[in-house]
């Protein structure tokens, strides 16, 4: 199982589990509801409306002073079925500590009695603790001084892949780049991986995610996610609209890291835009940074001979 927030793509999904609960069986003194009310706005808001006011919820500078942000996660089970939601409150208010508490969740109705409960409160406390390690992660910008340790911790991560070249780039402003901005990501004062983003002169609204990774040792702890949470972040309050990456077909465990994230999967096939550095078939992921559903790329060019050019620079 996986807890993934709402993306504009399951609108149908999400209408129909809510339409599964308005036809369920009541539960004496007990509401539909209980646990998500969050389900109990789609009887009024269109799901576009629906979606917008679970993003607002989300930070405290969007509600009034005594309530506290919160996040709605969708329930996942191995056959990529929704079998639920959970609700996580995020500050502790007065009124919580009195009445609804931090955690609130509900099972579907028809999904009930198969121990999805369980699992998914196990969870949510686990995202209460990476929201504590939020704090401990912090940017650096690569520059001169750094360049060094960035690649060295960049090579441990990509053996095969050598970003050198796109990190003194970087440092230099390249001027065929609207913006290149990659970071050595630091847990408290310890360098654990690389993040970073960059954009193309002809899409500037399209922000690109640039070598991300995490050292092996500091792997599944849940810092990737964080990583490529403040990214996300980051390229939003950047001004950016839409959020991409690539990948290959190897990395599968970066797969379902995005995908969880509501990144949207397709093919990139473009004939002229391949050589014998990339051999695997590469996948482009997107997400939109605004209200308006993302457009695909669409196989126009990424520049994959180029960068296969770079990586090899300086072996």
């Amino acid at each position: 199982m996986e807890l993934r927030e709402v993306t504009k793509q399951d609108e149908e999904k999400i209408i129909e589990m809510y339409e599964e609960y308005m036809i369920s069986e009541l539960i004496p003194g007990i509401d539909r509801f209980e646990g998500i009310r969050d389900f109990e706005k789609l009887e009024t808001l269109s799901f576009n409306d629906w979606t917008d006011d679970l993003e607002k919820n989300k930070y405290e500078e969007n509600l009034p002073e005594l309530y506290s942000p919160h996040t709605l996660y969708l329930a996942i089970n191995d056959n990529n079925k929704i079998v639920g939601a959970i609700g996580i409150r995020w500050k502790q208010v007065p009124v919580l500590m009195t009445f609804g508490g931090l955690i609130g969740y509900s099972i579907r109705p028809s999904q009930r009695g198969k121990g999805y409960a369980s699992e998914m409160l196990k969870l949510a406390l686990d995202k209460f603790k990476n929201t504590n390690d939020e704090n401990k992660i912090n940017f650096i910008k690569i520059n001169q001084e750094n360049l060094n340790l960035a690649c060295e911790v960049q090579n441990k991560i990509f053996p095969e892949e050598d970003a050198r070249q796109n990190f003194i780039e970087q440092i230099n402003k390249d001027p065929y780049r609207k913006e290149m901005d990659y970071y050595i990501v630091y847990l408290e004062n310890t360098p654990i991986g690389v993040t970073g983003i960059y954009s193309y002169n002809e899409y500037p609204e399209n922000a690109w995610l640039g070598w991300f990774g995490i050292l092996e040792e500091y792997r599944n702890n849940g810092y990737g996610g964080i990583v490529l949470d403040k990214t996300i972040k980051l390229a939003r309050k950047k001004g950016y609209t839409k959020f991409r990456l690539y990948t290959d077909e190897y990395a599968k465990s970066a797969h379902k890291l995005y995908e969880s994230r509501g990144l949207v999967k397709e093919l990139y096939d473009n004939e002229y835009d391949k050589d014998e550095y990339f051999v695997a078939d590469v996948y482009i992921y997107s997400i939109s940074l605004t209200k308006e559903p993302i457009d695909l790329w669409n196989n126009k060019i990424l520049g994959l001979k180029e960068q296969g050019e770079k990586e090899n620079l300086y072996k």
